[in-house]
C-alpha cells in the first residue's frame, strides 16, 4: 500500500485498513485511473469510499475538503463528485417546524456560515471558469429545500438535472436528480394520467387470501433475490406476520409453500434494478385492495425480529407511513424519504397517494424511456408533497420508522 495512503490511515484512526481494502476492491473498480492520477491521498480516499459512506466522520472537516478541492486544478468527475458531496455536508436537520403544512418536510440549518460562503465562492468561480454549474444549482436547491420552499427547490433541482443531462458528471448520490421534475410539471402529469390507461398490466394473485388474519408484510423481489432472501424472511416471520412476495418475471421462481406466504406476480421483460426497487410501490395499491388490510413494505434483505412490528399498532391513526433520514442528506429529496419501510392502509387516501406515485413513474418512463437509481425514494417524496397539496386530508406519519418495523437488515 502506498506510503501516502498509510499516512492517511495513521492520521485518521477511525478509518481502518480493512475498510480501505474493501473499498478498493468494490467501489474502486469504477474509478478511471487516469482521472485519479495526481490527486491528493485525501481526494482518492473520498472517491474510493463512494463519497457519502463516511459522511458522519468528524475528523475530516469541510474546510479540509475545500482546501483539497482548491488543489485539484482541473474540472472533471472527481472534483465534481467531491463538490456535490460537500453541499450535503453544509446542512444539518433541525426539529420539524410546527407551522401548518411544514410538519412533513425536511427542515434544515446551515452548520457553518463561513463554509457556506466559501463553498458558494468555489462553485461560482468554477462556473465562470469552466461553465460547470450543476453543483451551484444543487446548493441553491438545497437551500430552498432546507427552508421548506419546495416549489422553488424543485425548479432548481430541475436546473441541476438538465446540467447533468448536458454532460456534467453524475455522482453516485446525485443521480437521484434524474427522477425529479418541477412540481407543477408532475402535477400536470397526474391530471393527464386520469384519462390514460396504465402502460403496466394488472398484477395477479395465484394463491388467494391468507389462511389466518395477521399483519401483512410486502416484499418485492425477482427470482434471484427470492432465492437468496425469502427463506430467511419466512422463517423469522412464522407466527408473527403474513408475507406477500411480489415477484417480477416469476418464470424461474421456486415458490415457498406456507400458510403465511402468498405471492403476487407481474411480467416486465425490460425490468432492471431501479424498477425492481420501485415495483412494490407500483403494486401496493392493488395489494391493499386485494387483502383489505394494512400492510408494511420492506426491503428484500429484511428479516423479522420475532415480534409484530409496532408500526402496525399505529396505523389506525394514519393512512400512509413514510420513513425519513435525519441528517444532511435530507436536503436531497431522493434521500429524505427512505424506502426501506413504508406503511399503508386500505383506504381511498392511501390509494390516492399510490396513484400519484404510479402516475409520476409512468410519466418518467414516457419521457426518458428508463428510470434511474433513487427513483423510488424521489417519487415517494414528490408524491407526499403533491398529495398534501391535492388531498390535504390525507393522514401521514412521516418520521424514522426503522425501530418500529420489527426487522433487521443484512445482506447474504
Amino acid at each position: 500500500m502506498p506510503r501516502t495512503t498509510r499516512k492517511i490511515l495513521v492520521s485518521n484512526a477511525a478509518f481502518r485498513r480493512p475498510d480501505l481494502i474493501k473499498f478498493l476492491r468494490t467501489e474502486g473498480a469504477s474509478i478511471n485511473v487516469g482521472e485519479a492520477k495526481g490527486l491528493s491521498p485525501l481526494s482518492k480516499w473520498l472517491i474510493m469510499s463512494n463519497i457519502e459512506k463516511y459522511s458522519d466522520r468528524v475528523d475530516i472537516t469541510d474546510n479540509v475538503i475545500i482546501k483539497v478541492l482548491g488543489r485539484i486544478n482541473r474540472p472533471g468527475s472527481p472534483r465534481e463528485v467531491i463538490k456535490s458531496w460537500l453541499v450535503t455536508r453544509l446542512f444539518d436537520s433541525t426539529p420539524r417546524s410546527k407551522e401548518e403544512g411544514k410538519e412533513h418536510l425536511f427542515v434544515g440549518r446551515i452548520k457553518n456560515a463561513t463554509d457556506l460562503t466559501e463553498t458558494k465562492l468555489l462553485l461560482e468561480e468554477d462556473e465562470k471558469a469552466t461553465g460547470v454549474h450543476a453543483n451551484r444549482a444543487f446548493l441553491e436547491a438545497a437551500q430552498f429545500f432546507a427552508a421548506a420552499d419546495v416549489h422553488n427547490a424543485y425548479l432548481k433541482f430541475d436546473e441541476m438535472r438538465r446540467a447533468l443531462l448536458a454532460g456534467e458528471f453524475v455522482g453516485p448520490h446525485t443521480q437521484g436528480a434524474m427522477s425529479l421534475r418541477p412540481l407543477e410539471e408532475f402535477s400536470k402529469a397526474l391530471d393527464q394520467a386520469k384519462t390514460q390507461k396504465s402502460p403496466r398490466d394488472p398484477i395477479t394473485f395465484p394463491g388467494g387470501q391468507f389462511a389466518e388474519k395477521k399483519p401483512i408484510v410486502v416484499i418485492g423481489v425477482d427470482p434471484v433475490y427470492h432465492e437468496r432472501y425469502a427463506a430467511r424472511m419466512v422463517e423469522t416471520a412464522n407466527g408473527v406476520v403474513n408475507i406477500n412476495f411480489h415477484v417480477c418475471n416469476p418464470e424461474a421462481l421456486k415458490p415457498i409453500t406456507a400458510d403465511n406466504v402468498r405471492y403476487s406476480f407481474e411480467s416486465n421483460p425490460a425490468a432492471k434494478s431501479p424498477y425492481y426497487a420501485s415495483m412494490r410501490f407500483l403494486a401496493l395499491r392493488q395489494i391493499l385492495q386485494t387483502y383489505e388490510a394494512p400492510v408494511i413494505t420492506l426491503d428484500a434483505d429484511s428479516a423479522m425480529r420475532g415480534e409484530v412490528p409496532l408500526l402496525f399498532g399505529m396505523m389506525d391513526n394514519f393512512d400512509v407511513a413514510l420513513n425519513t433520514s435525519r441528517d444532511g442528506r435530507g436536503v436531497m429529496p431522493w434521500r429524505y424519504i427512505n424506502a426501506q419501510v413504508v406503511g399503508a392502509n386500505p383506504c381511498e387516501a392511501a390509494y390516492g397517494f399510490l396513484t400519484n406515485f404510479e402516475a409520476q413513474f409512468d410519466y418518467l418512463m414516457a419521457q426518458d424511456g428508463k428510470v434511474t437509481w433513487y427513483v423510488d425514494q424521489a417519487l415517494l417524496m414528490s408524491s407526499l408533497l403533491l398529495t398534501k397539496e391535492r388531498a390535504p386530508e390525507t393522514r401521514f406519519l412521516v418520521r424514522g420508522l426503522s425501530k418500529l418495523s420489527g426487522t433487521r437488515q443484512s445482506k447474504v
